[in-house]
């Protein structure tokens, strides 16, 4: 198998098992806000960046966040306890902030859409 396959396959062993671990075994509040998005993996497979988008105010997204960064060392152990591999990896908790992205992208091109139709003197 490729290096890469490997990587990719335990990128998406990783996801499944902390978003598990997330729901079951941790009591977070308002974990029903917050998706994990994707894990990135580093080659040595030493190092896990994992991305999350959150919905709600921008102080109910700082607290679900802060909530799950501290639980970061129970996470890692859980995931140790679940991943076969030689090294469990370190976690870097990131906030994936595409999906919002993309909704602004999406009000903005409706934005436009309504301006133009309002512009038309044919409509």
């Amino acid at each position: 198998m490729s290096k890469r396959k490997r990587v990719r396959r335990v990128e998406e062993l990783v996801r499944e098992i902390i978003s598990e671990k997330l729901i079951r075994d941790l009591n977070i509040p308002n974990i029903g806000r917050l998706s994990l998005t994707r894990v990135e993996m580093t080659p040595d497979l030493k190092l896990a960046k994992v991305y999350f988008s959150m919905f709600g105010t921008d102080e109910e997204k700082e607290q679900l966040f802060a909530s799950v960064k501290s639980h970061k060392k129970e996470i890692r152990w859980l995931l140790g306890s679940e991943l076969d591999i030689k090294f469990v990896p370190e976690l870097q908790f990131l906030i994936d902030e595409s999906l919002e992205k993309a909704a602004r992208i999406n009000e903005l091109i409706r934005e436009i859409h309504q301006d133009e139709e309002n512009q038309d003197p044919d409509a």
